[in-house]
């Protein structure tokens, strides 16, 4: 009877395992999309009840790219997310203000299910790049309302418009309440934060435009909701979606009125601080709009918008602001059974933490942070790129930081490489330092330009690092301050400019990890237009390690800069073609590879173990041995090595290698990136190994919390023999022995409980022991 109740068990849990789903994914989003939320999957009619609910990815043509479910249930933390396929005013969605999610207001109800319940949770749906949904956070005190809208400036920070109780905010994470921030009007639409100021729209008494909510975006009760001087205090209009520019002056309002009422998208514009309608732009509509978004980059701003009063005559639409005359043009319509309501522009932030793809686009932010990032074209970030960890490889493409001689943008770098080419926008002006931290994937070889005669005009300087290329000695030398140089290096940085640029700049180049260079003193920056013609432009200005530096360097013509040294500066007896590190759990992998060794005793791999205020680079780095791998002896060939460090505690490492020749000499390899450890995303338990076993085994398990951890060892008869971990383990990566050597041969089990407040895990294994 108990073998039986222990088998029933193990199938149970290994049954719940399988069937409990997991979140919903998508693909990654595209920047400069637009996403608009449909509620219908186009079979059952739409009516009072809740349907399913999508987010659908348009091209800004109008092609559609992908469809995004919203859970219809509940999925272990998620809560359904549904909406009412009649009510109208609901479902508009909003990009969080750091770009990096979508926002949905929605219900926890199965469709075909009916909302009059105030015990219905109001979820807050977030879709990040992508395409990830988490339907987790929720409110029940929202739920004398109907949930309407949702912005958040960070996607933590979230305010919801509500009908019947005003505005509400809380916090992701959220599972209960919220703070009323203000309970007028009720009748709320479109929630927004809009240059720092929280911003509604309502269909109430006196607020029949936009108004603001106290100062700034507050989340605290009592403010007070002002309508903005200008806009109806009296009923008529149907104000819903809205945009602002950056400077506060001008207001693009939808109202779903017939076109013949005033319905369309409202131009306001502010002057003496009322505002003013300038005109509505409805040339090609048929029916008002709600949704409203605006691509404020050109001369003339580009609007996107939800056309139809929500049930019929459904569609996208855009137009051009070139007057009030300007015609929409409709990009896609609904279809039938399916109702299209909020509209917004696709993320265009992400944060990088495992290597992925990332499409063509422009991003405002992109932050790699454990995981390299392929670029699959194209890609420009206009605020700010961020290096913690890892690297970008462009591949054929390029990487483009800023927008114009205005918007620089801004590079933050702590570790983490371009690997291919990247550009930066420059203003015509000077400027010091600025750094393409470009190189290869184990070598940081960053070019650092500074401007000292200004360009004729704004433009962007593109670097392009190549390596193993054009590795020839220069065919004539050439003298500058009475060196010689005659050895370009296995290395090159491309640059090009567009825009009328010339000016005069100075330039550092760092030829890091490059076999030959060895010889700081003699290190020169060198010039050629075409891989074959070298020049020592400007002048030499001494270098440190492995960096050379020239100045007063002429602007504006295209070519490679290399490092160039002479034959007296004898090549160190290895070159390293890569240096790579791979994490597996708490295990580095670590790969390594020659393409040529002569004199080489082996390598020495050091490990060192960073503080939270430490980088990789810092001078104070501890590295302490780990172990030696002798060499493969003298080769011209590609030879490789591996190894593997393992069973190490969380946290942040740094490793490099110290290749020692038979003299005794040496030189340093540092890895190109940090290497981190975390704690695991999930428990998890392995099967003993080896299994059978005489009479040792041994136990992996991985506890992502700190909390209570049981393993027992039970016969076939469910008696207990041996308790292994009882009691509280910290978060992290374990193993424990099994020494059987007292038992006789059978079948046993192991069952592991671990729980840490609401998360728990039970699971039971069959082992076999053969003396």
């Amino acid at each position: 009877m108990i073998n039986f109740t222990m088998r029933k068990l193990f199938t149970a849990i290994l049954f719940m395992s399988l069937i409990l789903p997991g979140l919903t994914f998508g693909a990654a989003f595209t920047p400069g999309n637009i996403v608009v939320y449909r509620i219908g999957d186009g079979v059952g009619v739409l009516a009072g009840t809740t349907s399913a609910s999508f987010l659908d990815e348009y091209t800004p043509a109008g092609v559609l790219v992908q469809s995004i479910a919203f859970p219809t249930s509940v999925a272990g933390s998620n809560l359904a997310c549904t909406n009412s396929g009649t009510s109208t005013s609901e479902g508009f969605i909003s990009l969080s203000g750091d770009g990096r999610y979508i926002f949905v207001a929605g219900y926890n109800v199965a469709p075909g299910g009916v909302l009059a319940s105030a015990s219905v949770e109001r979820v807050a749906g977030r879709v990040d790049f992508f395409g990830s949904v988490s339907t987790s956070t929720y409110i029940t005190d929202g739920s004398t309302g109907n949930a309407r809208s949702i912005f958040s400036t960070n996607g933590t920070d979230i305010w919801m418009a509500t009908s019947g109780v005003g505005v509400r905010y809380f916090t992701y994470g959220n599972t209960t309440t919220s703070t009323l921030i203000s309970a007028a009007p009720t009748n709320t639409r479109v929630v927004n934060v809009l240059n720092g100021q929280l911003y509604i729209t309502a269909g109430s008494g006196a607020f029949q435009g936009v108004a603001s909510i106290g100062t700034g975006a507050p989340t605290t009760a009592g403010q007070t909701t002002t309508i903005l001087p200008g806009f109806p205090v009296a009923s008529g209009p149907s104000p819903y979606g809205y945009s602002m520019n950056a400077t506060g002056d001008v207001i693009y309002l939808g109202d779903d009125r017939a076109i013949a009422s005033g319905g369309g998208v409202q131009k306001w514009t502010l002057s003496g601080g009322t505002w003013t309608l300038a005109y509505t732009l409805n040339t090609g509509l048929t029916n008002g709009c709600r949704g409203v978004i605006v691509d404020w980059s050109g001369a003339n701003p580009v609007i996107y918008s939800t056309e139809g009063n929500g049930t019929t005559n459904n569609s996208i639409v855009s137009v051009t602001d070139a007057g009030a005359a300007s015609s929409f043009t409709v990009l896609a319509s609904a279809g039938t059974n399916k109702v299209l309501r909020g509209i917004a522009f696709a993320p265009n932030s992400v944060t990088v933490t495992t290597a992925t793809s990332l499409p063509a686009g422009t991003y405002n932010n992109i932050t790699v942070n454990g995981g390299d990032a392929t670029l699959s074209g194209n890609a420009s970030v206009t605020g700010t790129l961020t290096l913690t960890s890892g690297n970008i490889i462009t591949g054929a493409n390029t990487l483009t930081l800023g927008s114009s001689g205005t918007n620089l943008g801004t590079l933050n770098r702590t570790s983490g490489t371009v690997i291919g080419t990247m550009a930066r926008w420059f203003t015509n002006s000077t400027v010091s330092n600025v750094v393409f931290p470009v190189g290869t994937a184990t070598n940081y070889r960053p070019f650092t330009i500074s401007y000292t005669g200004a360009p004729v005009a704004a433009g962007t300087v593109t670097i392009g690092h190549i390596d193993g290329v054009d590795g020839t000695d220069i065919a004539s030398p050439i003298t500058d301050g009475g060196f010689t140089i005659n050895r370009a290096s296995n290395m090159y940085w491309s640059i090009a400019f567009n825009g009328a640029f010339g000016g005069t700049f100075d330039f550092s180049i760092d030829g890091n990890g490059q076999n030959g260079i060895n010889d700081p003193t003699n290190l020169r920056g060198i010039y050629s237009s075409n891989g074959t013609v070298f020049l020592a432009l400007g002048t030499h200005a001494a270098g440190s390690g492995t960096v050379a530096n020239r100045t007063g360097v002429s602007g504006g013509t295209p070519g490679r800069f290399y490092i160039g040294g002479n034959n007296s500066n004898n090549p160190l007896p290895v070159e390293l073609d890569n240096f790579v590190a791979t994490t597996i759990k708490n295990e580095v992998i670590l790969d390594f590879a020659t393409g040529h060794e002569q004199n080489n005793s082996g390598f020495e791999i050091e490990r060192a173990t960073l503080s939270p205020t430490q980088n990789r680079t810092d001078a104070d780095i501890n590295f302490k041995a780990v172990t030696f791998i002798a060499s493969k002896g003298n080769s011209n060939n590609v030879q490789g090595y591996k190894y593997i460090d393992g069973n190490l505690a969380t946290g942040r490492y740094a490793y490099r290698l110290k290749q020692i020749d038979y003299n005794g000499n040496h030189i340093y390899f540092l890895l190109n990136n940090e290497v981190v450890i975390s704690n695991p995303n999930k428990f998890s338990i392995s099967q003993n190994y080896p299994n059978p076993f005489n009479p040792s085994t041994t136990i992996a398990y991985d506890m992502p919390f700190d909390g209570n951890m049981k393993l027992v060892i039970f016969d076939n008869l469910g008696r207990e023999v041996k308790t292994l971990v009882n009691g509280n383990v910290n978060a992290g990566y374990y193993k424990v022995d099994f020494n059987a050597s007292a038992l006789p041969s059978g079948i046993y089990f192991y069952r592991v409980n671990a729980e840490s407040g609401t998360d728990k895990f039970e699971k039971v294994f069959k082992m076999m022991l053969v003396k």
